[in-house]
C-alpha cells in the first residue's frame, strides 16, 4: 500500500469536513455575538481546532502553503479565543475569505483547480496580520529562530546510527483535538525501525469512571535509525506544547579508536519543542473500537447494483413459484429467501444515504453574503438535518435549492425599511426544512417577504403571449408560470434574478429526479416553495401500465388519478388535438400508444383507461389499455447499456423476465405539447 497516497487521501477527506465546519461554525459565531452577546468559547475553541487540525495535516502530508497560511489564520483566532480580538462582522468576512483560500488550496492540492494567487494570498494574509498588531514581528522572530535552531542541529549530523529513547505520554484531552497518536508511530516509522519497550496503564480510571474521550494510556518505544535531534523536533513539533513528551539519546558509545581518544558526551534528556499540531486519521491496521469504515463510493455502488440484480432474480423465482405447482416447502423457501431479500435490500440502500444537513449548512454563507450584498438582515432557520435522502438526489439538488434559497433573499425579501413601513420585524426569516410525508421527502424553503403578485404574473404572461387575456386560472396555478422560461416580474435585474432566467432549470432538475415543486404564496405574508422527491433514485415505486403486448412504468408521483372517459368524453379541438373534461377541467389526451409506436389492443378512448398527470403544474391525460398495479422495481440505466432514449428514464426487469421501460413523463408531455 502507498503510505504517503493514502495519508494525503485521508488529509482530503477529513480536510473537506473541516473547511466545512469552519465555514458553519464562524456564521454561528457572528450570528451568536450581536448586540454585545457573551463570547461563546466552545464554539471559538471549536473554530479553533478545526483551523489547527487542517493546519498539522497539511504539514504532515507535505503541503506546507496551505499549512502557513492556515497557521496565520490560526493566529489570530488565537487571539479571539483569549479575549483580545473582539468578533466584528468585518473579521469574520475576512476570515470567511480566507476559509475560501484555503478550500481553494486544498483543492489545488488534490488536482481539482488552480491555487489563489499570490497577489490575493499575500492581501489576505496583510488583512489577517492587521489584527494581530505587534505580535507579527514576534512570530515571524520566533518562526526565524525556530528555522536557523533546526539548520543548526541538521549541520551536526554525522550520519551515523541513533537509538533514541521516547515517552510517549499524553495528557488526557488529546484525543479531543484531533490528534491521533498512532499517526505519530507512523511518522517515526519512517525514520527507523520503533519498538514498543513498556505500555503504561497506571492512570487508566475504573471502568465505570472510563472516558471514551480521553487518553489514559502512556507508552515507552525506542527509535533505531539515523533520526537526528531535529528529525524528532520535526515529528513532534506541533504537539508538544500541551503533551509531556520526551527522548533522548541512549546510543551505545562506540568503541574508542586510538588510545586517549575522548569518548562520546553522555546522553540528555530531551523535551519536544512547543509548538501545536494534530491530524485526526489513523493508518494503523490495529485500531480498536471503531465504530465505522470508510467504503468507496464506486463499491459501494456496485453492492447496490448486485443486490438489485438479486431482487429482480427473487421477482423471477418468485414468479416460477407461482405459476408452477410448488410444494409447501418450496413455497416457504421463497417467502423465505423474498424475506431477506428484502431485507438486504432496505440495508443496501439505507447505506446510500446521507443527511441533507450539510446540504442545507452550506446556503448559511448564500444567505450572509447575498444579504450584505442587499443591505438586508436576513436570518436562515434550518431544521429537519437529520432527514437523509440517497447520496445522488443529494449531489443533484444542491443547486436548485441554492438557487431558491437566493431568489428567496434578493425577490422574496423586503429591505429593512420596507418590512419595518409595513409592521414586520426588521429582520426578514428564510426557513429551510426537510422533512418525511407518504413515504418521499419533502423540501420547503419559506420566506415572510412580500409574496407572489398573481395579478403581475399573470400580467407579464398575457403580454408574453403564454396565457389569454380571458383565462379563468387559480392563483395556484398563475404561481406555476414563474417556472416558464423567460418569465419574470422582477423590477430590478440583478446578479439573482429578473432576467427570467433559472427557475425554469430549477423546475427541470427536480422532475428529472422524479419529483415536483409546488408554490404557496400570499400577497404581503410570504411565499413556500415545497419540494417533492423519492427516497431514492435506485428504486421506484411505479404504476404498472399495459399498451397492446407492452409493459411501461410511471412514477407514482406523476400520477393525480385514473378515470375511465364515458363514450364521447374525448373530443377534438381545433390546434389543440383530443381533450377531456375531467370535472370542469379541459385536458389535453396523449394516446401512449402513437407516442411510443406500439400496436394498442383499443382504438376508442371509452374502450381504454385516461391516466391524469401532472407536468409543470398542467394536467394531462395519457391513454392506456390498462392498469396492471402498483409495484416497487429497481431502476436499470437505458442510456449506459444502449444509448439515450427521449422519453424513457429507465428501464427494469418484471418478475416474469420481461423487460419494462420506464417512462419519463415530463420529456413525453413536453415532446407531445410544444408549450409545455
Amino acid at each position: 500500500m502507498d503510505l504517503d497516497k493514502e495519508l494525503k487521501s485521508i488529509f482530503f477527506e477529513e480536510g473537506r469536513e473541516h473547511i466545512a465546519s469552519l465555514e458553519e461554525d464562524l456564521i454561528q459565531l457572528e450570528t451568536d455575538s450581536g448586540d454585545g452577546a457573551e463570547l461563546d468559547h466552545d464554539l471559538v475553541n471549536r473554530i479553533f481546532r478545526s483551523a489547527h487540525t487542517i493546519k498539522g495535516g497539511a504539514g504532515s502530508v507535505g503541503f506546507t502553503d496551505l499549512a502557513g497560511f492556515t497557521h496565520t489564520v490560526e493566529n489570530v483566532l488565537d487571539r479571539v479565543r483569549e479575549n483580545q480580538l473582539a468578533v466584528s462582522r468585518e473579521l469574520i468576512s475576512v476570515l470567511l475569505s480566507s476559509v475560501d483560500c484555503m478550500a481553494r488550496q486544498l483543492d489545488a492540492a488534490m488536482g481539482e483547480g488552480d491555487p489563489p494567487g499570490e497577489g490575493e494570498l499575500s492581501t489576505l494574509v496583510d488583512e489577517l496580520n492587521s489584527y494581530l498588531g505587534d505580535t507579527v514581528a514576534m512570530a515571524t522572530q520566533v518562526a526565524d529562530e525556530a528555522v536557523r535552531r533546526s539548520a543548526r542541529q541538521r549541520s551536526t549530523n554525522d550520519g551515523r546510527e541513533r537509538t533514541w529513547a521516547i515517552s510517549l505520554k499524553f495528557s488526557p484531552e488529546v484525543m479531543e483535538t484531533g490528534t491521533d497518536p498512532a499517526m505519530l508511530l507512523t511518522e517515526l516509522s519512517d525514520h527507523g525501525t520503533v519498538r514498543l519497550k513498556a505500555a503504561h496503564l497506571d492512570d487508566c480510571p475504573p471502568l465505570e469512571a472510563l472516558d471514551p474521550y480521553k487518553l489514559y494510556l502512556s507508552w515507552d518505544i525506542e527509535l533505531t535509525g539515523r533520526a537526528t535531534e531535529a528529525d524528532l523536533d520535526g515529528v513532534f513539533i506541533f504537539i508538544a506544547d500541551d503533551n509531556p513528551i520526551q527522548y533522548r539519546d541512549v546510543t551505545p558509545e562506540p568503541a574508542p579508536e586510538a588510545p586517549g581518544k575522548a569518548p562520546a558526551a553522555a546522553p540528555k534528556a530531551k523535551a519536544a519543542k512547543p509548538t501545536p499540531r494534530s491530524i485526526s486519521e489513523t493508518n494503523t491496521d490495529k485500531r480498536k473500537g471503531m465504530t465505522s469504515v470508510r467504503v468507496d463510493t464506486d463499491r459501494l455502488d456496485r453492492l447496490v447494483n448486485l443486490v438489485g440484480e438479486l431482487v429482480i432474480g427473487q421477482a423471477r423465482v418468485s414468479q416460477v413459484t407461482r405459476t408452477a405447482d410448488a410444494t409447501p416447502e418450496t413455497a416457504a423457501a421463497v417467502e423465505a429467501l423474498e424475506r431477506i431479500t428484502r431485507d438486504l435490500q432496505d440495508e443496501a440502500m439505507g447505506m446510500r444515504m446521507l443527511p441533507i444537513g450539510p446540504t442545507f449548512v452550506q446556503f448559511q454563507r448564500v444567505v450572509r453574503d447575498l444579504a450584505m450584498n442587499q443591505g438586508k438582515e436576513v436570518s436562515l432557520q434550518i431544521s429537519g438535518q437529520e432527514t437523509e435522502l440517497d447520496k445522488s438526489i443529494i449531489e443533484k439538488i444542491g443547486d436548485p435549492l441554492k438557487h431558491m434559497v437566493r431568489n428567496a433573499v434578493d425577490h422574496g425579501l423586503e429591505t429593512p425599511s420596507e418590512r419595518q413601513a409595513v409592521g414586520k420585524p426588521f429582520t426578514g426569516t428564510v426557513n429551510l426544512r426537510a422533512f418525511h410525508a407518504e413515504g418521499n421527502i419533502v423540501i420547503e424553503i419559506e420566506d415572510d417577504g412580500k409574496g407572489l403578485d398573481a395579478a403581475a404574473i399573470a400580467a407579464k404572461a398575457i403580454k408574453e403571449g403564454l396565457i389569454p387575456a380571458d383565462h379563468q386560472m387559480t392563483d395556484t396555478e398563475i404561481y406555476q408560470l414563474v417556472f416558464h422560461p423567460g418569465l419574470s416580474t422582477a423590477k430590478k435585474v440583478t446578479d439573482v434574478s429578473g432576467r427570467g432566467v433559472g427557475m425554469d432549470v430549477v423546475k427541470r432538475n427536480i422532475e428529472e429526479l422524479r419529483g415536483r415543486v409546488q408554490i404557496d404564496s400570499r400577497k404581503g405574508e410570504g411565499t413556500i416553495f415545497r419540494i417533492t422527491l423519492p427516497l431514492t433514485l435506485a428504486i421506484i415505486e411505479g404504476m404498472g401500465l399495459s399498451v397492446g403486448d407492452e409493459v411501461f412504468l410511471i412514477p407514482l408521483l406523476s400520477i393525480v388519478e385514473s378515470i375511465r372517459p364515458n363514450e364521447g368524453a374525448v373530443q377534438t379541438v381545433a390546434e389543440r388535438g383530443e381533450v377531456v373534461s375531467v370535472r370542469g377541467d379541459v385536458l389535453p389526451v396523449l394516446r401512449l400508444h402513437e407516442e411510443l409506436n406500439v400496436f394498442s389492443e383499443y382504438k376508442m378512448p371509452h374502450e381504454a383507461l385516461l391516466i391524469v398527470v401532472e407536468v409543470a403544474g398542467k394536467r394531462f391525460c395519457l391513454l392506456v389499455d390498462d392498469i396492471i398495479g402498483q409495484q416497487q422495481v429497481v431502476i436499470k440505466s437505458v442510456e449506459q447499456n444502449y444509448r439515450k432514449v427521449e422519453g424513457v428514464s429507465g428501464a427494469t426487469i418484471l418478475g416474469d423476465g420481461r423487460v419494462a421501460m420506464i417512462l419519463d413523463v415530463p420529456a413525453l408531455v413536453r415532446r407531445a405539447f410544444k408549450d409545455v
